[in-house]
This record gives structure tokens, sequence and C-alpha cells, in this order.
């Protein structure tokens, strides 16, 4: 492609950051035999990063869309700042077990662009369209649009309104009826959570139909799913009663 030949692959340097030394160390081989050069690390801390970044001064930094990185928002804001460009690898249509991906991963992809990055690549393409994305943008090419950018706000903008909308829906319910929806969502039936909390199995299910009531939903599986969506889940979130509660009524 003209585009390859435009650029001297030899001053084009690459920075690879990921978790899986087996996915760096094998694109770091196969970018290092098309003559790039390539520097790479496994496991480190956001600030070793941008650290490495600036000591080596690569082009571009390319980065795996998972990891321990609490806020890859945050670093890829980072180098960009450094005016290097930073590419996040994605499964961006499916994920590794073949399904589509969930609503909230199309937002974090989303999330990735309002950052800055300035490409995100599904890793299903392979390296060599990976390394057409690295001399395009070497070359000056934008690879993500206005449009993109503007899909991608506006897509995280009705996503959080939305969010809020719901957490907003979710503070109507009294802190023991947040209790009670956490007991359900950790698997308890009425009568359990009625004898870990000392209380009425009658007074149970009236706090249950105000929690459906509230939520607007018609089941407590839906309420449970909306536990779920916003991390009321697991046992560890409803530690069992010492002495009684103040449940009564």
């Amino acid at each position: 492609m003209k585009r390859r030949a435009s650029t001297d692959r030899s001053t084009t340097r690459v920075f690879l950051v990921g978790e899986q030394r087996l996915v760096i160390d094998a694109l770091r081989m196969s970018l290092s035999s098309h003559q790039l050069t390539v520097h790479s690390a496994t496991g480190a801390e956001t600030a070793e990063v941008l650290e490495s970044v600036i000591s080596t001064k690569p082009d571009l930094v390319i980065m795996g869309d998972r990891g321990a990185f609490q806020d890859r928002e945050e670093l890829i804001s980072s180098i960009r700042g450094t005016g290097t460009h930073a590419v996040v690898l994605c499964s961006w249509s499916r994920n590794p077990s073949g399904e589509q991906i969930s609503k909230s991963e199309q937002i974090s992809k989303a999330r990735f662009v309002l950052a800055g990055a300035s490409a995100l690549f599904d890793i299903s393409d392979g390296h060599e369209a990976l390394l057409d994305i690295i001399l395009s943008l070497r070359n000056g090419v934008t690879i993500i649009t206005d449009h993109v950018r503007y899909t991608a706000e506006a897509m995280v903008r009705d996503y959080d309104q939305a969010e809020k909308a719901r957490q907003l829906v979710l503070e109507r319910l009294t802190e023991r009826e947040k209790r009670i929806l956490r007991e359900i969502a950790a698997g308890r039936s009425a009568m359990e959570i009625a004898d870990r909390s000392f209380t009425s199995i009658n007074t149970v299910r009236s706090h249950i139909r105000a929690v459906l009531m509230k939520l607007g939903v018609k089941s407590q599986l839906a309420a449970v799913a909306m536990a779920h969506e916003n991390g009321w889940t697991g046992p560890q979130d409803v530690p069992a009663y010492s002495t009684s509660p103040n449940y009564s009524v």
C-alpha cells in the first residue's frame, strides 16, 4: 500500500503495554519483523507507563482494553498529552465467548474515544491490519473522525443520563428496603431473610412489595437484575445479623 511506502519503518517507534506477556511478546515479534522499533512492558503501573513513554518517545502506545489499570481513560488522556498516539486493542464486535458485547462494553470503548484514543483496533483483524493502522497514524492519517467522536459523545451522554435516572429510582428505597433487595440479590428467600433479620415473614414480604413498586418492576428477578447492574450483588454485601436489627414496623 502506498501509505506504507511513504514511511521509514525503522524510524517508527511503538511501545506495547499490557498484562498478557504472551500476547505482548507475539505482537512485539510481529511488529519487529516489519522493521519497527518496538519497546514493551507487561503489568506496568500507570506511572511507569507514562515514565517509559516520556523516556522512549514512541510514536504510538498500544494497549489492551482490559487489565489492571484502574482508569484506562486517564492513561489514554495522559499519553495523548505527551503528543503520542494511543491505540487500544479491542474485541470490538464480539467478546471471547463469541457473544455480542454488552452495552457497558460499548460504552467503555466510546469513553476510550472521548479520552483521545487515536484508534480502536479489533484484535481479530490480525497483525497486518494493525501495521496498516500504525503506519497510517505515523503518516498523519486520521483514523477516528470527528463524526465518530460526536457519535461516541452522544452514546456516553445518553447512557450517563439513563444511569442517573436509574440511580434516582434506587434512591427512593429506604435503608431497610435496600437491605432487603441486597438479601434477595444474594439468593435468599423471604423466609431466610426473616430468620436472619429476626423479622416476621409478613413484614419481609411487605418490604419486598414496596421494593418492587418503587422500582417499577413486577418480579423479584427484575429487581435483582437492577441490583446486579448497580453492583448490589453477592452475600459479602449482606453480613449475617449478630443482634436483632431495628426492622420493626
